[in-house]
């Protein structure tokens, strides 16, 4: 099998595992909101250290790193901050810390959600910073600004998108589905646009 085609695999795969939750396991909107979020976190923590190779091997300046590091998280952050404003006009009965326990302590086939979800998004982060990027050594040629900057407009969608649901939500309120359904097909959508670019 080609690598273009374990790419497409691997969204597909990663757009299955929300659209299962949702339909199989009763994950809410703000389950598979959660599931993102930690999907996010810890592929910023691998971009920091992607960016930490891409420096050493380019001889670029370190405050580049830092900088970029600072501004990537400081986006999260501000992610972060939208969804948890934005669910309340989505559904306003929403109480994150109970939301956020029962996400963790969820049971299938009786293994604590959260217990198999972090090690699965942590090994999947880091099975693909080992097999797309050290042992190509993509670190040598990926242009360092370019790495950043497609990083940071991601995150910029996302905040655009909070912003978008939340103003909409005060005119009309739509199904989650539609919600669960527009998240993964975007991101889809966005992953093969990278990968094409």
């Amino acid at each position: 099998m080609t690598p273009k085609k374990l790419k497409y695999i691997q969204i597909l795969f990663e757009g299955l595992i929300p659209l299962l939750g949702y339909f199989l396991w009763d994950w809410s909107l703000y389950f598979i909101l959660l599931f993102y979020l930690m999907d996010l976190i810890v592929d910023e923590v691998f971009a920091n250290l992607k960016s930490k190779h891409i420096i050493k091997a380019q001889s670029l300046p370190v405050k580049k790193g830092i900088l970029n590091g600072v501004e990537g998280f400081t986006l999260l952050i501000v992610i972060i901050l939208g969804i948890h404003l934005t669910m309340p006009s989505i559904q306003s009965n929403i109480v994150f810390i109970d939301e956020i326990i029962l996400f963790w302590t969820y049971e299938e086939l009786g293994i604590q959600q959260g217990l198999l979800l972090v090690p699965l998004v942590v090994f999947g982060a880091y099975q693909k910073y080992k097999l797309e990027f050290l042992q190509i050594e993509k670190y040598k040629t990926i242009n360092f600004s370019q790495f950043w900057k497609q990083r940071h407009f991601a995150f910029i969608l996302v905040i655009i998108s909070s912003v978008s649901v939340f103003v909409l939500e005060q005119f009309i309120h739509l199904h989650e589905l539609i919600y669960v359904l527009a998240i993964v097909l975007s991101i889809a959508a966005f992953q093969l646009w990278v990968k094409k670019g």
